[in-house]
């Protein structure tokens, strides 16, 4: 998932995917050349996605000083990418030979599996299975084996070349030309990969969120919240004092006074609630949790109780709980990463810049701008990422929500510069999710 969120997000930055696929083929063509040498008969084995594109252009430069035979394991027809495509059809203008693939006797040197990369998953399937089963028995005749990007099924290849970091120990990579500054940065890939609902399912299939929160004073930060939440998930329930007004409100959340005792996928605890006491036993009650706002002032008590959650805190509260933030950006993101490891926590630090961060990764979120001071923009945030919580990796699911709520903030400005509220906001969650979903499309 990490090399696909990677490819829409350069994409989003404006490093187009066919620069990506050109870099990655002339890669390979260059390390294979300087392994094995020059004049040699390389049959290529190609999928029928980005891997096989990968292959189609290593075999443009390859044709230029060696015999090569290209093999597509499907048809033309069903190329999935349109990049992937053009690069097929490329070929024609080579040296290459493009040959059906019958499991005929073929006479090479080198055989470069371009069929899945990481795409793989699950079991192969045929005919993708029986391939890798001939290519394993090229090897075992003294034909050397290349894989690009990962190797297919149970391949052994004599060499793995892996595009921009190492997929495997033993691989080589390839520079394709990614900045090393977009990799910590979010984009439409990290909403993109996350789990979606399947046609088969079911009511609660996809998500049970609890929101605890709300006030005589913040009665409408659970609403902000939950409404977020019930962009991504399938059941809402609220446990706040403001029962009448919330109901009132609307019929889309199952409100109630107290806790229902009930396996809920993530938990939010603190939108509008005050300093309550109570807080403290519910965070200790639930494992799976993201802490926001007045939560955050009782987590203080017992910091421990972060493990394995969300914490969604603005500067203020950040240092409330752990200290002086840096001024310098470097510095400040250390700082994060420091917490978020000694805590064994996810970290959304909300500011011009968000900072996201657990123990292994960071990124940063551009998305948003100054309208976003109004009330209620943090509750939105933080009822997403409860809703992407439910069912994805807590990483995973605030850097989603990060881009997300700050890109619907981006369009609301479009229209009304900063003149909006939290509810304008709202209303483009949706809009900010179909742009996401269909990004990257090639």
């Amino acid at each position: 998932m990490k090399t696909k969120i990677l490819d829409i997000n350069c994409k989003y930055y404006g490093l187009e995917p066919r620069i990506l696929m050109e870099n990655a083929g002339n890669g390979v063509s260059s390390i294979i050349t300087s392994k094995f040498g020059k004049n040699k008969k390389i049959a290529i084995f190609c999928g029928l996605g980005n891997n096989g594109g990968d292959g189609f252009v290593a075999a443009r430069f390859l044709s230029k000083e060696n015999r090569v035979k290209v093999f597509l394991i499907g048809n033309e027809k069903d190329i999935k990418t349109k990049i992937a495509l053009e690069n097929w059809k490329l070929l024609d203008f080579t040296n290459c030979k493009k040959e059906d693939f019958n499991f005929q006797d073929i006479d090479c040197d080198i055989v470069v599996d371009a069929l899945i990369g990481v795409g793989i998953t699950g079991e192969l399937k045929e005919p993708i299975k029986s391939v890798v089963e001939y290519i394993n028995k090229l090897k075992e005749k003294g034909v050397k084996v290349v894989s690009i990007d990962l190797p297919t099924g149970d391949l052994k290849p004599d060499l793995n070349i892996s595009m921009h970091y190492k997929k495997t120990d033993d691989s080589i990579v390839v520079d394709i030309g990614i900045p090393d500054k977009i990799e910590n940065l979010t984009g439409p890939g990290d909403v993109k990969y996350l789990k979606k609902r399947k046609k088969d399912s079911h009511k609660g299939d996809n998500g049970r969120v609890l929101i605890v929160g709300g006030s005589d004073r913040y009665h409408g930060a659970p609403i902000y919240a939950a409404t977020a939440a019930s962009k991504v998930v399938d059941l809402v329930y609220i446990a706040t004092p403001c029962v009448d007004v919330i109901k009132n409100y609307s019929p889309d959340f199952i409100v109630t006074k107290d806790i229902i005792d009930y396996n809920y996928d993530s938990v939010l605890i603190g939108v509008g609630m005050g300093i309550n006491e109570k807080a403290l036993k519910i965070m200790k009650r639930f494992e799976k949790k993201v802490i926001d706002a007045d939560g955050l002032k009782v987590l203080k008590k017992d910091l421990d109780l972060a493990a394995n959650s969300i914490l969604t805190p603005h500067e203020k509260e950040f240092e409330n709980l752990f200290g002086k933030l840096p001024d310098n950006l470097e510095e400040r993101i250390q700082k994060v990463r420091d917490i978020s490891e000694k805590y064994d926590c996810t970290i959304i630090l909300k500011g011009k810049v968000d900072i996201i961060a657990d123990k292994k990764e960071y990124k940063l979120n551009y998305t948003g701008n100054e309208g976003m001071t109004t009330g209620g923009t943090g509750d939105v945030l933080a009822g997403l990422t409860s809703g992407f919580f439910a069912r994805n990796e807590a990483f995973h699911s605030a850097c989603a929500a990060s881009f997300v709520n700050g890109f619907a903030g981006d369009l609301v400005y479009s229209k009304k510069n900063i003149y909006y509220t939290t509810s304008d906001l709202l209303d483009k969650i949706s809009d900010a999710f179909v742009f996401c979903e269909s990004f990257g499309n090639v």
